[in-house]
């Protein structure tokens, strides 16, 4: 009830000064509840440095600015909400998040709002589609956060026509530009993964796998439904080597007590992305992150060991499995099955067709495309730079 008389007051306050223009070359970035410098946010802001340089001010607002040092040492301002965030927000040109708005922000007259999401794939319901039990109060903050963008960020055709369901927005609002994250799959990034092994200590000629679950509405951590050492078993009896395994709960989770066995624990690393650029492997469950890794090509197994509870009574599947393209295992012996007996040729033909079949629009330039977009909104013409990479170390 605090929370939504805030917003309330927020908004109406924000009315009253809809004469205020904005800035046309202010650029708000609002991450909220995540870590770090991260998801399609980090490769826009990547971008649009490269591409503008100082004619765009770029704002990046979190809950958490004291894990964003990397972006405060590139010079950019990073900011907590607060009473100085709200007045720069009213003189912000371009907003942009990667989930929900903050429900005191009013759309105000000029603006533009860019949802880049944080997935490319429904494989789970997600808006109305699914929601928790809710109080009145819950339900209006979630509207609040969820109202239509300008401007929605869409990595396949399933997603715009599922989330246009699941959120009740008009398909119009989507665009086709795939996600600026997963362009980094798409261009040889060996110095990169290289740098990333380097800072997770990742010993030199060791293949890695990964396991990520998606989370619970519990929001409990899901690293005691694995055994590590069967799953590093498996994969030396079909790709021989020597394994590194990483185990990365969802950002929901928070921190918490993970006494792993056999795995290093990776959950406080804040970018996704380049987990899954140095892995050979991927092992998960529902996580949307799946669809990234298919457009590696690399090996993606599942393990689903809750299924039917997690079908009926938490999220559910928009997408049902029977069109996943990944060997899918309901406990860890079947798990071990899938990975000895594993097709490269099968499991790369079902790939392609799983990408046809739901529209993948990802193509390696997404980030260009929605940084000309925000150049263009902010009446400025581009002006060739080279792009700056934020990176952590």
């Amino acid at each position: 009830t605090k929370e939504l008389i805030k917003s309330c007051m927020l908004l109406i306050f924000q009315f009253f000064l809809f004469w205020l223009p904005p800035r046309k070359n202010r650029v708000m970035v609002y991450v909220h509840a995540r870590r770090g410098v991260t998801c399609n946010p980090k490769y826009i802001v990547q971008k649009l440095h490269g591409m503008y340089g100082s004619r765009l001010e770029i704002i990046w607002t979190t809950c958490y600015p004291e894990t964003c040092g990397e972006l405060q040492e590139a010079g950019f301002q990073v900011a907590a909400f607060s009473r100085k965030n709200i007045w720069k927000y009213l003189r912000t040109k371009v907003y942009i998040t990667n989930d929900a708005f903050p429900s005191w922000a009013l759309h105000r007259p000029g603006q533009v709002w860019i949802n880049t999401w944080h997935g490319g794939m429904n494989y789970k319901h997600i808006g109305y589609g699914y929601l928790p039990p809710m109080n009145v109060c819950e339900r209006v903050l979630f509207r609040l956060g969820n109202r239509k963008p300008d401007v929605f960020l869409s990595g396949s055709r399933f997603f715009t026509e599922d989330t246009a369901r699941s959120f009740r927005f008009p398909a119009n609002v989507f665009v086709p530009t795939g996600l600026p994250r997963n362009d980094l799959f798409f261009h040889d990034r060996t110095e990169a993964a290289a740098q990333v092994r380097m800072r997770l200590g990742i010993a030199k000629g060791d293949n890695v796998v990964l396991y990520a679950p998606t989370f619970r509405k519990e929001l409990t951590s899901r690293s005691d439904g694995m055994d590590f050492g069967r799953l590093t078993s498996a994969l030396l009896e079909r790709f021989g080597g020597s394994w590194t395994v990483l185990f990365r709960d969802h950002c929901f989770i928070g921190e918490g007590d993970r006494r792993l066995l056999n795995a290093a624990d990776v959950s406080d690393y804040p970018d996704m992305q380049e987990l899954l650029l140095v892995s050979d492997v991927l092992v998960s469950d529902y996580s949307s992150c799946m669809w990234d890794f298919c457009l590696t090509g690399k090996p993606c197994f599942v393990l689903a060991n809750d299924l039917e509870q997690y079908g009926q009574t938490d999220r559910g599947f928009a997408c049902p499995l029977e069109k996943w393209p990944f060997p899918t295992a309901y406990d860890m012996e079947q798990l071990g099955q899938n990975i000895r007996s594993f097709d490269a040729g099968e499991y790369s033909q079902k790939v392609a067709a799983h990408l046809r079949e739901m529209g993948s629009y990802d193509k390696g330039d997404a980030a260009w495309q929605v940084a000309e977009m925000i150049g263009a909104f902010c009446n400025i013409d581009r002006k060739d730079k080279s792009d700056i990479t934020i990176t952590k170390g």
